[in-house]
């Protein structure tokens, strides 16, 4: 273990007691600069690299609040540092703690399959020494994971222990956490009685300590519950409420996600200056700050609100960020699961070149026969959507640019349509995100059995679907897409959950008139934005 005394240790460690202090009473800002100071006098010592558990306590008190103020980014970085000096010192506990913040870092920036391995660490270690309340924060940004990901009935439960573990731990601020995330969840399975329930639960705890992030992040939960129970008067108040409050409270995040519902419900009412200015600046903070996922959400609020107000031309660009950074985010999270399933197969490729320099035998085959297995499991995972097994947004350029190369040379026909399912974030929102999977790997089964197999069908991405008819004059391709439409409408999508109904815009363009593969995927996009508009569940071609 290798530790330092030349830290000014006399200096430093009034400086984080205030700061923890500060931290305490929600004033991040006040503890923020109390730890820029503190920093400033580590580095002018040059003494940053150092290992002690004072520099450690340090980069940990400086993640906490990066995080707290929603800069994920520095909220990482400084994660990062507490956990390698932790690693040094062998200090296995601050090792556990170091790693939930990371993960929860990790997480809010969306970079899902590492959050999870960090988050599954700490849980583990501070199970195996003795300290498994401490991991409240680990499971709540777990569940945060699993609800994202889609797996509400996991995030639920998981909600539910990292609460019990809070309470155990005597974790107020943790247990405020867990309790709000809990009762948001319930409000998006349309469960209202338990969400409203355990939301004032919530408030108990937050609203008291003056934890002003979490009762604006309530009362936006309740504003949510008062909308679908159609009470838009009451929703208002309850919006109007939460944004100082969460202004206050200095996470930009929860006030942008305020602003984009109060948005929402402005344009509703027809005030539209008053909408867009809300949603604008919503979008503004979620860029700054830098959560993706977020702020493809936020356009898609714009798109919808913008069409609500008449204002075709600015919906359909926002519609066309809301995809595009969308895809981004999908396909972040596929190169995150490539590189890991590279580095395993790597890692045995490894140790099967020890084995032949040992071995020489039978087990040598085998062991080449399981890797040759997994490169051709890896080059397909590239190519493959993995929810629907179709294939995926980087393959369907790769396709289109080839298709569209020939089709030019040969002055052959050549049709492409976009596909959006109608409604899907309400199927989502009433049925639950895992009916929603399923609705999705049902329609990829559905177009992949009915198209002909020189025809190519891809997920776009969320609900998007692009489909490529090679040799196919655009009125054949209109006749395909009717047939998708028509067959979509007529299965049985009760037999998935009782009450459900499914239906499936297109859009189909043709090569002949346009300059590029891109251009003609655009002309398709803009033929189904054509379809949603006219009213849905139909081919615009």
């Amino acid at each position: 273990m290798e530790q330092t005394s030349d830290l000014p240790t006399t200096e430093l460690l009034p400086l984080l007691r205030e700061a923890r202090a500060l931290l305490d009473v929600y004033q991040r800002g006040q503890a923020d600069e109390v730890l820029t100071r503190a920093l400033g006098l580590v580095a002018a010592k040059g003494l940053l690299q150092q290992s002690a558990p004072e520099l450690q306590a340090l980069h940990e008190l400086a993640c906490e609040t990066a995080f707290l103020r929603n800069d994920y980014a520095r909220a990482l970085q400084h994660g990062e540092e507490a956990l390698a000096i932790a690693l040094r010192l062998g200090d296995k506990l601050r090792e556990a703690l170091a790693l939930s913040w990371t993960g929860a870092a990790l997480t809010q920036m969306s970079h899902y399959a590492e959050a999870l391995d960090r988050l599954h660490a700490a849980i583990e270690l501070l199970r195996t020494l003795g300290q498994e309340p401490l991991a409240c924060r680990a499971l709540n940004y777990l569940a945060i994971v699993h609800e994202e990901l889609g797996d509400v009935p996991k995030a639920l439960a998981t909600y539910e222990r990292s609460a019990e573990m809070a309470r155990l731990a005597n974790d107020q601020d943790m247990l405020g956490r867990a309790l709000s995330n809990l009762g948001e969840a319930y409000v998006t399975l349309k469960r209202p009685q338990e969400a409203h329930e355990i939301l004032l639960r919530a408030l108990e705890v937050v609203e008291p300590r003056g934890d002003l992030t979490h009762l604006a992040w309530c009362r936006l939960a309740l504003a949510r519950l008062e909308l679908d129970a159609g009470n838009e008067e009451g929703a208002l108040r309850l919006l109007v409420a939460a944004v100082p409050a969460a202004e206050q409270s200095g996470a930009g995040r929860t006030l942008a996600e305020v602003l984009s519902v109060l948005g929402a419900l402005r344009a509703r009412r027809g005030e539209r200056e008053e909408a867009l200015q809300l949603l604008q600046r919503s979008l503004d903070i979620f860029r700054d700050l830098g959560i993706q996922r977020e702020i493809f959400r936020t356009h898609l609020v714009l798109s919808e609100a913008l069409e609500r107000l008449g204002d075709f031309r600015d919906a359909l660009q926002h519609h066309k960020e809301f995809s595009r950074v969308r895809a981004e985010v999908v396909d972040d999270m596929a190169r995150s699961q490539l590189a890991r399933l590279t580095s395993r197969y790597e890692l045995e490729r490894a140790h099967a070149r020890q084995e032949i320099e040992r071995l020489r035998n039978v087990e040598l085959a085998a062991a080449n026969a399981r890797l040759a297995e997994q490169a051709l499991e890896l080059r397909e995972l590239s190519r493959r959507d993995g929810l629907t097994g179709l294939l995926n947004r980087r393959h369907l350029d790769e396709r289109i640019a080839e298709e569209f190369d020939r089709a030019r040379r040969y002055g052959s026909p050549l049709s492409v349509a976009m596909a959006d399912l109608d409604l899907f974030k309400a199927i989502n929102d009433s049925y639950s995100h895992a009916v929603g999977d399923e609705v999705l790997r049902r329609i990829a089964a559905l177009f992949s059995n009915l198209v002909r197999k020189v025809d190519v069908v891809a997920r776009y991405g969320g609900e998007e679907f692009a489909l490529i008819f090679p040799e196919t004059p655009l009125p054949a391709a209109l006749i395909a897409c009717e047939k998708l439409r028509a067959a979509v409408e007529g299965s049985e999508w009760a037999k998935v959950t009782a009450g459900l109904h499914v239906t499936v815009s297109l859009g189909v363009a043709r090569a002949s008139d346009l300059a590029s593969w891109e251009a003609l995927l655009a002309a398709a996009d803009a033929r189904l934005y054509e379809a949603k508009h006219r009213g849905r569940n139909q081919v615009a071609g």
